[in-house]
């Protein structure tokens, strides 16, 4: 079946992770744009305080490549998609250089599939084949651009592939086009498919339903504005993201386990 999508700019999805930027001592982040409306991959990189300090990640819809930079005890492990928020261990006072990765990529080499990284932490080694001197070489390595250059070298054209053909992938291009803010039906209609297939497919492939995956993308949405746009107020949010209102916008933001909005503008990353 072929379906037209969307003339869709896949770079407006921008996934972030609020305690990597506020419970550390440093955090630096670079959005790199691909070819062919490719989703933005973020290279980002921080270090930790010198104490022992828990960090909570929340769901984005994306898949992380993170590496402990400490030559002594280097490492790396790959983060599936989490549902709720949850507390990470990382150790004081290194530094971790990762990158976010889309669903719309796919991940070649991959012992794993992504249903089966759902909510998981596994070993990079383990997942998939590749030379291990490539990890070294990133640790090794001082600059945070050079980090990146060396991924861009060695990695990425060997582990990413990004295509659109499968009713998932469609589906999840779509979710970015709209925020998240659409009707399951309408969803499945989109791509030429019931809604339970589509849902049979994301359950299959990704672990998670795609009503599940779409209010992932609106919650990611909605953190960016209230982080990243000093000109958006709650109300902006609530519109351009299609809650129905304030209590809809709260709900959603527990149901994930984070912080109220409210909480989160006033007293930025301050936990409940």
């Amino acid at each position: 079946m072929v379906i037209c999508l969307p003339n869709v700019n896949n770079n407006s999805y921008l996934p972030s992770q609020p305690e990597f930027q506020s419970y550390t001592e440093y955090y630096v982040e670079h959005r790199e744009k691909g070819l062919k409306n490719e989703p933005v991959l973020v290279f980002y990189q921080f270090k930790m305080r010198d104490i022992k300090e828990k960090v909570t990640v929340v769901p984005d819809g994306c898949i992380d490549i993170l590496i402990s930079c400490d030559k002594r005890l280097p490492g790396a492990k790959v983060c599936g998609n989490v549902s709720k928020s949850k507390c990470i261990n990382l150790i004081p006072n290194t530094t971790y250089f990762g990158i976010r990765i889309p669903y719309l990529y796919h991940i070649q080499k991959m012992d794993y599939t992504l249903k089966e990284l759902h909510d998981q932490e596994l070993p990079l080694i383990e997942l998939i084949s590749m030379d291990n001197t490539i990890v070294e070489r990133i640790v090794g390595e001082e600059y945070f651009i050079k980090r990146i250059d060396i991924f861009n070298r060695t990695l990425r054209n060997i582990l990413l592939d990004f295509h659109t053909s499968s009713p998932v992938e469609q589906a999840i291009h779509f979710l970015y086009s709209t925020r998240g803010n659409i009707s399951m039906n309408q969803l499945a209609s989109e791509v030429g498919y019931s809604t339970r297939y589509l849902r049979k497919q994301f359950e299959t492939h990704i672990g998670i339903s795609p009503k599940l995956f779409s209010k992932i993308i609106r919650f990611q949405c909605s953190l960016n504005m209230l982080l990243n746009n000093n000109h958006s107020t709650i109300d902006d949010v609530i519109y351009e993201n299609g809650y129905y209102d304030q209590s809809h916008l709260i709900n959603e933001f527990r149901d994930f386990g984070y912080i109220t909005p409210y909480r989160l503008t006033g007293r930025r990353y301050q936990r409940i």
